[in-house]
């Protein structure tokens, strides 16, 4: 099981210094929403907007897309802060469902997003 204190995995630029926004959620299955609390969680912060990246574009990234959508949240895939062993796959599922779920974005793009809503 993944322990609820990430600090010892994540680097400490990944949050924020004051560690008021950040949310843990230990996945139990493929998707980061099923068996989770995390709609609950961001219910609560009024988010309604994801921004998904990850190690796997065909199992995690692309299940956790689709719980998101079904959810009602806007998903923002980065493109290329995710992978897959097979990059035909990535592919076909970048194109073919996360731009139907939501947009695809490169890490600059959402960098720049961030920088801006601020």
């Amino acid at each position: 099981q993944i322990p609820a204190d990430f600090s010892d995995f994540v680097m400490p630029e990944a949050y924020d210094k004051d560690y008021d926004n950040v949310i843990h959620v230990a996945k139990h299955n493929w998707g980061t929403f099923y068996g989770t609390d995390l709609d609950v969680q961001l219910r609560r912060c009024g988010i309604e907007e994801i921004v998904l990246s990850g190690i796997a574009t065909a199992i995690g990234c692309d299940t956790t897309a689709r719980e998101a959508f079904q959810h009602g949240y806007q998903v923002i895939a980065v493109e290329d802060a995710m992978t897959d062993f097979n990059g035909s796959l990535h592919k076909g599922i970048v194109d073919g469902i996360f731009t139907r779920l939501g947009r695809v974005r490169s890490t600059q793009e959402v960098v720049k997003m961030i920088e801006e809503s601020k």
